[in-house]
């Protein structure tokens, strides 16, 4: 919940998202906090710009799945990839995001995703890298159908707190 990334927030927001900080906490010097966030009936696509993805510090991969099911065209322009290796994540991403049945182009710098009300279920591949693993584990929580999940590993190691976290919620949503 730093700063830095504060762009992201403003994002999900814009696409329609309702975005709660519950509790802020510091971990090893970086702002850290529990956050809720849900689906609206109005999700829209939106037009997103360097401005705000340089304040995303690269968490497009989340962005990318917000727009998923967000109605209508969504781009994510100039995301700040300056490695091969990066370019090449971008392209993985690509390729998982279309299972989700949405609409996924990919241009310069950037993507195009003509999003849907309920994304398919699939056998996702979060093997890449831990930001991409993280967005792809979410994908699969909330997709239509029972979705398979590849890359668990990524997620313990960089986000080890997530799996059981998505799982209480998934307990507390089934109870209510």
């Amino acid at each position: 919940v730093n700063p830095s990334r504060s762009g992201f927030f403003t994002a999900l927001k814009r696409f329609g998202y309702q975005v709660e900080i519950l509790r802020r906490k510091e971990r090893q010097g970086d702002a850290v906090g529990d956050i809720d966030v849900k689906f609206s009936r109005n999700r829209q696509s939106r037009k997103l710009g360097a401005e705000t993805m340089q304040a995303s510090e690269l968490q497009y991969p989340l962005l990318s799945v917000g727009a998923c099911y967000a109605e209508g065209e969504s781009i994510l322009r100039d995301i700040p990839l300056e490695t091969k290796s990066q370019i090449t994540e971008l392209h993985q991403l690509v390729s998982q995001l279309k299972i989700t049945g949405a609409e996924v182009g990919e241009f310069d710098e950037g993507l195009v995703i003509r999003g849907r009300e309920e994304c398919d279920s699939g056998d996702y591949d979060g093997n890449v890298n831990p930001r991409i693993a993280l967005a792809l584990y979410i994908l699969c929580q909330t997709t239509h159908g029972q979705s398979n999940f590849k890359g668990i590993a990524e997620i313990n190691t960089y986000y080890s707190e997530v799996p059981e976290l998505i799982e209480k919620l998934q307990v507390s949503k089934d109870r209510s």
